[in-house]
């Protein structure tokens, strides 16, 4: 089985795995989804960089707003607030192989790198763009 993704217990180097591994203790099962990681900092710095938690600044201030991931770089498309970020070619093999050392869910199966797109490679193409909301004044 092969997969695309975003990161995965296996990478080398790989910034994640303790956090990964203490949440795997912790819960149970495993932490894989690596926007659960970056967003949280992402939607940090647009309100510092807004100067406000007001959702519409904030979203705006996200608006071309570039983020040193632990796998490279992320960034948010302005026209549409795709988040761009590296992704991983990836192939289910045996605890063991070259380049598998951990498993997932406890399958004695973990993904092993088979290539990587960074960023800049990883822009698809603009199909929609945002629909920005009507901003009125509140009427007391």
């Amino acid at each position: 089985m092969r997969a695309a993704l975003f990161w995965h217990a296996n990478l080398d180097p790989n910034p994640l795995l303790v956090p990964a591994q203490a949440f795997k203790a912790r819960f149970k099962e495993d932490w894989n989804w690596l926007p659960t990681y970056v967003l949280p900092n992402m939607v940090a710095a647009a309100m510092n960089k807004a100067g406000s938690a007001e959702p519409l600044q904030v979203a705006i201030a996200l608006e071309g707003l570039r983020f040193a991931g632990p796998t490279g770089e992320v960034w948010m498309r302005p026209e549409d607030h795709q988040l761009m970020m590296p992704i991983y070619e990836t192939v289910f093999q045996r605890v063991g192989e070259p380049g598998v050392k951990y498993d997932a869910e406890d399958t004695g199966l973990g993904w092993k790198t088979e290539g990587k797109l960074d960023t800049e490679n990883n822009v698809p193409p603009l199909v929609c763009k945002v629909q920005r909301p009507q901003v009125t004044a509140l009427k007391a």
